[in-house]
């Protein structure tokens, strides 16, 4: 895990505001144009997304922003606004159908309104038959993952306080992703997904500090590789929700995180907003009227400029450590050739065109003694490259590499070394790795 000299200059908190009301502003069009009836594209399938879906977590933003809220004038005047616009549709009939005909689903459907309620938006005939829904037979028949169950008493908590409520369930945490070690070379994007809810509803959005079944520099070290990951895939929304990593555990800025919310914040100021990987260019031109081509454009990315406002917001609840700026010091005596590491990440890029992601440039803007405190970044960048393409040859010089550089602390040259020792005893043991078989699927 990379550390930051004391040297280091942190981000400008009215900044951080800034652009928590950037994403309350696309919160409230998103609401207006998008929460009646959700979005689906004809000709893409995989844009679409429900209204319960957008209202649930537009009204998680606003709850999240809200300690900021008290702090920045223009803050809390966005939530307001966004609120009031937001509660009709919190407490529509679908929602109050869904109490009725699903008991199973009641925190679901009320997730809204519990966000609501705590903003001081009440609503006591939802809130009736939320408490009859609840107290229905079959209320609890539905079985989720762990961290979709921390999700459900996080809501139980949120709507009901702390009285008589057991917070959080020990157990349920060790058996969630906050208790078990990340594939730093592999892991999927739900694992990641698991691993980033679980510790945002189980910390209570940042304001409970819990007892975590794993120490704590090792969620930290977890985090870094898949925050590498997700910036050399251009996973914004994604890496948006791992950087909340450390503000949620009240954890200080480490260089690579850093890094990570400056390429962040670059994209976004550059672009105008954060793009998503759904977002295709080619599809909101052909799109012939100004309202269709809005409508698209708020579907697919309103998820990302939400995920950075949830940063923004829980960075600045509570006095949390704030991302650095710069880091490491002048003249520190550094004498790591990146040079070498540099030429590696080259000769595989992650893209079929060839091009270089959005990091690299930023990267290439640091100090000399900026760039050495990110070493560890670029090894494990190296390797998940190398892993993805089954390449073990290229992930043993990598790893070669990382030894002569001292670079072989953080789980991914850890995992690497392990994965090459297994793979020697394949026979007969390749250069690279034929396509793997489809994943097995149990009975």
């Amino acid at each position: 895990m990379t550390t930051a000299g004391a040297s280091g200059s942190f981000w400008a908190e009215d900044d951080l505001g800034r652009r928590l009301c950037f994403a309350l502003r696309v919160a409230s069009r998103v609401t207006q144009e998008l929460a009646q009836e959700g979005y689906v594209d004809p000709d893409d399938r995989a844009v679409e997304v429900g209204s319960a879906k957008i209202i649930a977590e537009t009204a998680l933003l606003l709850l999240a922003a809200a300690p900021a809220g008290q702090r920045f004038t223009a803050v809390r005047e966005e939530i307001e606004a966004v609120a009031r616009l937001l509660s009709p549709y919190a407490r529509s009939w679908p929602m109050r159908l869904g109490l009725c005909l699903r008991p199973a689903l009641a925190r679901d459907y009320g997730f809204a309104h519990v966000c609501l309620t705590a903003l001081d938006y009440p609503d006591a005939a939802f809130d009736e038959l939320l408490h009859a829904s609840l107290a229905a037979y079959e209320a609890e028949s539905c079985e989720r993952l762990p961290h979709r169950e921390i999700e459900q008493q996080w809501i139980t908590r949120a709507w009901c306080g702390n009285a008589d409520h057991r917070w959080p369930d020990g157990q349920l945490v060790r058996h969630s992703m906050l208790g078990r070690p990340i594939d730093a070379l592999n892991a999927s994007r739900d694992d990641i997904y698991a691993f980033t809810h679980a510790l945002l509803y189980a910390t209570d959005l940042g304001r409970t500090t819990i007892r975590i079944p794993r120490a704590k520099r090792m969620l930290l070290a977890d985090a870094e590789a898949t925050l590498a990951r997700c910036l050399d895939s251009e996973d914004y929304d994604l890496g948006g929700e791992v950087l909340l990593t450390w503000p949620l555990l009240g954890a200080a800025w480490s260089a690579t995180a850093s890094f990570g919310f400056k390429v962040l914040a670059r994209v976004e100021d550059q672009v105008g907003f954060l793009p998503a990987p759904l977002t295709r260019l080619d599809r909101y031109r052909s799109f012939a009227r100004g309202e269709e081509r809005s409508r698209y454009v708020l579907a697919t990315v309103y998820h990302t400029a939400y995920v950075m406002g949830l940063l923004c917001a829980i960075t600045l609840d509570g006095g949390k450590p704030l991302p650095l700026k710069t880091w490491g010091r002048v003249g520190s005596g550094s004498e790591v050739n990146l040079g070498d590491l540099l030429d590696l990440l080259h000769g595989a890029s992650p893209r079929h065109d060839g091009k270089d992601p959005h990091w690299l440039s930023d990267f290439q803007g640091l100090a000399p003694h900026e760039q050495d405190v990110l070493a560890p970044m670029l090894l494990t960048i190296a390797l998940q490259r190398a892993a993805r393409t089954h390449n073990l040859k290229r992930m043993r010089d990598t790893l070669e590499l990382g030894v002569r550089l001292g670079l072989v602390l953080g789980p991914g040259p850890q995992q690497a070394a392990q994965l090459l020792q297994r793979a020697a005893a394949l026979t007969p043991c390749r250069a690279t790795s034929p396509p793997l078989p489809d994943e097995p699927q149990l009975p």
